[in-house]
C-alpha cells in the first residue's frame, strides 16, 4: 500500500457508556480536521476542536452502528460539512443523510497538506472502512487492541473479517492503531506489537480464526482483553484439533 504524507496528528476523546474512542485527525499546518465516528456528546467534540484550534472540515464514518454515529446530526446542526461513508455501509440504512459523500477502497482524501487513504475492511459490517495516514490507522471496530470486532450481526461477515485483517497486516509494523473502543489494556499500540499479542493477528489458519471469533473466544477472552501469544494460540489450536 502506498504511504501518505504525514503532517497529521490524532487527538482522541473517550465518550459514552460503551468506552467509545472518537478521533480527531488534525492537519498540523492548516489545522483542518476530520472527526471520525462522532458519538454520544457533540459539545465535547466541538470543545476539543476549539481547544486544538482546529477547523472541522468533514466527518468520517468507519461504519454506521449507533454508538459510532449518534452525534452526527447534532454536529451538522452546528457546522455543515461532508459526511464520508462507504456506499455499502449506507445501504444498510442505519443512518440517514441528506447528501452523503461515498468513499471507495484506496481513495485518497485531502486533509490540508495530508492525504488520508480509505481502506475497505468489511467484516464487522459489510461496508466498514479504515482511514490511514502514515503512521496512523483509524480502524473503528475492525481491530481492537488485542481483539477484533464482533462478526455475529446480520450485517457482519466473518470470512470478510479474516481477509480484512490479512490486509491490515501488510501495513508497516510502525503503524499506530487507533480503535473504536477502549477494549484493551492500553489505548493504542503499534501494528508490529499487535502481531505478537493479538490472537486475531496471530492466527494463521482461516478455519481456526472463524471458529475462534464465532464460537471459542468467550472461553478464553474477556474485556479488557489481555495480550495473548503465539504459544497460547498454538495450544488453543491444538486443543480444538486445528493442529
Amino acid at each position: 500500500m502506498p504511504k501518505t504524507k504525514n503532517i497529521c496528528t490524532i487527538k482522541t476523546l473517550s465518550l459514552g457508556p460503551m468506552d467509545n474512542f472518537i478521533h480527531l485527525m488534525i492537519d498540523e499546518e492548516s489545522r483542518e480536521a476530520f472527526v471520525v465516528d462522532p458519538a454520544w456528546d457533540s459539545q465535547a467534540i466541538l470543545d476539543e476542536l476549539d481547544n486544538q484550534g482546529a477547523n472541522l472540515v468533514g466527518i468520517f464514518l468507519t461504519h454506521s452502528h449507533a454508538d459510532h454515529v449518534s452525534a452526527v446530526k447534532d454536529l451538522l446542526s452546528v457546522v455543515q460539512v461532508p459526511v464520508y461513508i462507504s456506499q455499502e455501509e449506507y445501504r444498510l440504512g442505519y443512518i440517514k443523510l441528506d447528501n452523503p459523500t461515498f468513499v471507495t477502497d484506496n481513495q485518497y482524501l485531502p486533509l490540508g497538506e495530508s492525504q488520508v487513504q480509505v481502506i475497505a475492511t468489511a467484516g464487522h459490517t459489510i461496508g466498514s472502512v479504515c482511514y490511514y495516514v502514515t503512521p496512523h490507522l483509524i480502524c473503528g471496530d475492525t481491530l481492537f487492541i488485542d481483539g477484533c470486532g464482533r462478526c455475529n450481526f446480520a450485517e457482519s461477515d466473518v470470512d470478510e473479517m479474516w481477509e480484512s485483517l490479512q490486509r491490515i497486516k501488510t501495513l508497516p509494523d510502525d503503524t499506530i492503531l487507533h480503535c473504536g473502543h477502549h477494549y484493551g489494556q492500553k489505548k493504542t499500540d503499534s501494528l508490529g506489537n499487535q502481531k505478537q499479542t493479538n490472537p486475531y493477528l496471530l492466527i494463521d489458519n482461516k478455519d481456526f480464526f472463524i471458529d475462534f471469533r464465532m464460537n471459542l473466544q468467550g472461553q478464553y477472552r474477556s474485556i479488557p482483553f489481555a495480550p495473548s501469544s503465539s504459544v497460547e494460540m498454538r495450544e488453543i489450536a491444538k486443543e480444538h484439533n486445528y493442529i
